[in-house]
């Protein structure tokens, strides 16, 4: 994972991580669009080299999207590059998507686009 949201230290401790808000520059190089679920939900510009989002993977030529059978946790945020991998992992790839199949609400988080 390229992030960590929460840490069991012994039994029946744990800690979660809060992201800071506001620490990334507001302007980078290479900007990729992550979308909510849906392309008609949300969409916005994330920076590639920060863990901002899931993978989204489709075939050549499909605009429905699917998860990596990999991720380790709903609502999973990784780097463009570690999304890329896992989708060439299944044999697809990142995909500029209509919606992600199978997914429920409490699933739902942004996922990068092309």
């Amino acid at each position: 994972a390229d992030t960590v949201r929460v840490v069991g230290i012994g039994d029946d401790i744990y800690y979660e991580y809060v992201r800071p808000p506001c620490v990334e520059q507001a302007f980078y190089n290479n900007a990729r669009k992550v979308i909510y679920r849906e392309r008609l939900a949300d969409s916005s510009c994330a920076n590639p080299l920060l863990p901002y989002a899931s993978e989204a993977c489709c075939a050549t030529g499909d605009l429905r999207a699917q998860r990596s059978p990999d991720y380790l946790y709903d609502q999973e945020r990784v780097l463009f590059t570690t999304a890329e991998y896992r989708c060439a992992a299944i044999g697809k790839m990142s995909c500029d998507f209509n919606d992600i199949g199978g997914i429920e609400e409490y699933q739902m988080g942004y996922h990068w686009s092309t």
